[in-house]
Order: structure tokens, then sequence, then C-alpha cells
């Protein structure tokens, strides 16, 4: 089976342990049996969702990215208060930082961001540079390149989207809201406790100032 499998047949097994229906998927193509294709339809309409709901609500380190941002659109639109434009990476689901490339150190952090604002695919900031560097979560549609963590997030969430499309009733849905608010806990458990081992103190050049500085666990939360 297919890691979308894999996961579909998650998000179905918890719909299914709480209205008592049997849902499983063998493949991700369609077959001869209409039923099982209303539930594969109904996955593969709700897996991408999920997936890039889940991918932007927490920093996964699988999809953390780092890069320029590219130059304004030929015709931007207004942004008032923001004096320069920019355009979001591509793929990007949300930005996380903004920076000029001079105060990045990829190894240990970001100093010194940037206020900034987004309208669309649009984003405003207010000092000009030739490089606008910017810290963002970029959508991994790859399943085979997913976290654990983050393979159950997505699940618990599809399995939210099903219950409410494939209409076992709303004591099921609400079920399905409880399971994925304990699966975001342990997601983010998990993460800050993966954050916390790699990210002991360490010393930092500061490009602006000159000094050596302590950055401490904690530096990426949002």
């Amino acid at each position: 089976m297919s890691d979308e499998v894999n996961v579909a047949n998650l998000a179905l097994a918890l719909v299914g342990s709480a209205s008592g229906k049997s849902f499983i998927l063998e493949s991700w193509d369609l077959t001869n049996d209409e039923s099982r294709n209303d539930t594969l339809r109904a996955c593969q309409t709700f897996l991408p969702r999920a997936r890039s709901y889940c991918q932007q609500v927490l920093d996964w380190p699988e999809c953390m990215r780092y890069g320029p941002l590219a130059a304004a659109p030929a015709v931007p639109i207004a942004m008032p208060g923001w004096t320069y434009i920019y355009t979001k990476p591509e793929g990007c689901l949300t930005l996380r930082a903004v920076v000029l490339t001079d105060t990045l150190d990829l190894a240990h952090g970001i100093e010194h961001a940037l206020p900034y604002q987004v309208l669309g695919q649009q984003v405003g900031i207010l000092v000009l540079s030739s490089e606008v560097y910017a810290k963002y979560l970029l959508e991994v549609t790859d399943a085979t390149q997913w976290s654990e963590p983050l393979r159950e997030l997505i699940a618990h969430r599809l399995a939210l989207y099903l219950a409410r499309a494939l209409g076992p009733g709303l004591d099921v849905q609400a079920q399905m809201v409880k399971l994925y608010d304990l699966a975001w806990t342990e997601a983010r458990q998990s993460l800050g406790r993966e954050h916390y081992i790699s990210q002991r103190p360490r010393p930092v050049y500061r490009h602006r100032d000159g000094y050596r500085n302590y950055q401490w666990p904690g530096f990426w939360s949002h």
C-alpha cells in the first residue's frame, strides 16, 4: 500500500471505531465497488486539505525552509504602510520570520527579525535590501518524507473531515475533534522534546554589533 493509503486507512479506522462502521482502502485507485469509490473520493479530496493545514500549524523540521524572498510582482497589490513589496517563496505555506541576509546564521538561528505583513502571495517590509531572507514552512506533498508525528496528525485531521463527509453522525464528529486536539498536543510535545535536544546553548556571532551571545532552547518558538 502507498503511504497515502496508509494515512487514509488510519483516518478511516478512527472514524470506523467511533461509528461502528468498517472503512478500509486497498489502493489509491478507483474500483468497480462504488461504495468504496465514495470513500476513496472523500479521502482523495480531503487528504491535501488535511496535509496543508497540519503542516503549517507547527514547525515541522521536514517542512522548514530558508530562502530569499522573490522580487516584487510587476504590478504589486497596494499595501499601505509597507514600503517595499516582495513575493513569498514558491510552495510557501506560511512565513515564520523575515530578515536581511547579513543577519542570518543558518546554523544557529535568525537574529534581528524584521516586521512584515503578508497579503496573498505578497510580503511587505519597511527596509530596502538587495536580498531579503525568510524562514518559512514549505508544503511537503511526498508522504514518504513525513515524520511519524506529522503522519499521525494528518490522519487525525483527515478523520475529522471524513466524519463530516461520510455522515456517521454529530457524536462521531465531536469525538474526532477531541482526538485531533489530543494528537496536536502530542505532536507539539514531541517537537518540543526534539527541539530541546537539538538546540543547546551555543555562541553565535552577531554581525551588526560584533560580540558573541548565547541562544537558548525556545528560540524558534512562535
